[in-house]
């Protein structure tokens, strides 16, 4: 696909703009391909039964948001000056222009290739989408026939705008650049071209990626910016697709064997991973009403996808130069064998505290400290080390998780309910032991026992 946008002669403030507010243009692109990508229903944590029947308040209430959040960039990115001037046409041609006038200049000049000509055509837009969905919402009970409609319109918007659509090349040359030193440096080895520009590929499309994972406000207090990473979220499970399919087209038009066994598990993660986003962590996410909770989900799931693409680089430059190291790609990044040895010792040290109130509840004393401490290390659990759990595993910790949170202290000393909690945790204990033993037989961890002088330190840590 040719690159229309050398076409365009941006005016100086245009220039200016994208080079002060660098980030909110990046944020731009990344929200207006989310907000195009919202409405297929395959990018979206519900249930594709009855799509008919859903109510689609909460997904409009997402992009209410997102489109409020493109305005907001705007108006920061754009002058006064010129937003005073368009305003000013704005009411101009409301007033003075005779309705002929008005229609002539409501069609504009199709041809034209003046990006200021689209700056201010999105700006408008965006403008009468955000009147209109706010009184759409008046409605209470959305239909997924007004959702696809509504998404029908704007989806046309972003798409015609020849300046702004994410869609108008394949790879923008003003964001999809690999800035990483290691991994451009991986890439100028390659001698061979085909290799060459296949690697270079799968690096731009992985580190898109990060790049619209790092749009995403997780230290905000407002959930309007919340949901704006909802939108986003939803959008990179699209690009996952993508990138699969492309990692997938890879190994079926290259020769050498290795790089298959390198892409193999790549993809297969990549396929995982998501299903573990998607289909557990953000289930149902669109109900949340508690802040806190919102938030919490949103971070695990920026964390799983964060490591799993940084994972799948290190992975792919390793093949290529068996020296390169994690840690000098990314700053935070953790070795597989680091992550297998921390998800062993936090495991150890939460198998260790359920061991303790259970005895603790068998003796009917002091229960209620060794809830308080078990309660403590879950939430430090839930925060680090959830991302860490295999998907086949996730579902019984969260579900373990859940039901134990909702004990107070009050209940272990009820007759009626220690019964069920002495079994629920007692069940629960022996699954950790059985994980514990899956987890020790990974390869990475040969040779590398866990220190139990370390874990026990951790866990006096804990314990009141």
């Amino acid at each position: 696909m040719t690159n229309r946008r050398d076409k365009f002669k941006e005016p100086f403030w245009l220039i200016e703009s994208r080079d002060l507010y660098k980030g909110l243009y990046i944020e731009l692109d990344a929200t207006l391909k989310g907000i195009y990508r919202f409405f297929n229903p395959d990018n979206l944590p519900i249930d594709q039964d009855n799509l008919t029947e859903k109510n689609f308040f909460n997904e409009l209430i997402i992009l209410r948001d997102s489109i409020l959040r493109v305005l907001a960039i705007l108006e920061v990115a754009l002058p006064e000056s010129k937003k005073n001037a368009f305003w000013f046409s704005k009411f101009a041609e409301a007033k003075f222009y005779s309705e002929t006038k008005r229609d002539r200049s409501s069609k504009g000049n199709d041809n034209s290739e003046d990006p200021e000509r689209y700056v201010f055509e999105l700006y408008s837009s965006f403008i009468n989408f955000k009147n209109l969905i706010v009184d759409i919402l008046k409605a209470k009970n959305i239909s997924y026939t007004s959702f696809k409609n509504v998404g029908d319109i704007i989806k046309k918007e972003i798409h015609e705008n020849r300046y702004f659509s994410p869609f108008m090349i394949d790879i923008d040359p003003r964001y999809d650049i690999i800035v990483n030193r290691e991994i451009s440096g991986v890439v100028k080895k390659i001698s061979d071209p085909t290799l060459k520009r296949n690697i270079s590929m799968s690096f731009i499309f992985l580190f898109r990626l990060l790049r619209y994972l790092d749009c995403i406000d997780t230290n905000t207090k407002r959930r309007t910016s919340l949901t704006c990473g909802l939108l986003l979220l939803s959008m990179v499970r699209s690009e996952i697709r993508h990138i699969v399919k492309f990692l997938e087209g890879l190994i079926g038009r290259t020769d050498s064997e290795e790089l298959k066994t390198v892409l193999q598990p790549i993809i297969f993660s990549l396929t995982i991973e998501q299903k573990r986003v998607y289909n557990q962590e953000l289930r149902n996410i669109l109900q949340a009403k508690n802040i806190s909770n919102l938030r919490g989900r949103i971070e695990n799931s920026l964390g799983i996808l964060k490591n799993l693409i940084e994972q799948s680089i290190v992975q792919i430059a390793e093949h290529l130069y068996p020296d390169i190291k994690g840690e000098n790609i990314f700053a935070t990044f953790i070795t597989r064998l680091g992550q297998s040895m921390k998800l062993r010792e936090d495991i150890y040290i939460l198998h260790e505290l359920l061991m303790l109130f259970e005895e603790s509840l068998s003796l009917r004393s002091g229960s209620g400290s060794s809830l308080s401490s078990l309660k403590n290390f879950m939430q430090y659990f839930e925060s680090f080390t959830f991302k860490l759990l295999r998907y086949d595993d996730y579902e019984e910790f969260s579900k373990f998780f859940d039901n134990f949170n909702a004990i107070t202290r009050e209940a272990p000393l009820k007759t009626d309910n220690a019964g069920k909690i002495m079994d629920s945790v007692h069940n629960f204990r022996i699954y950790l032991e059985t994980t514990l033993n899956h987890i020790s037989n990974r390869t990475e961890l040969n040779d590398h026992p866990i220190d139990l002088d370390r874990a026990r330190q951790l866990l006096n840590q804990y314990i009141r």
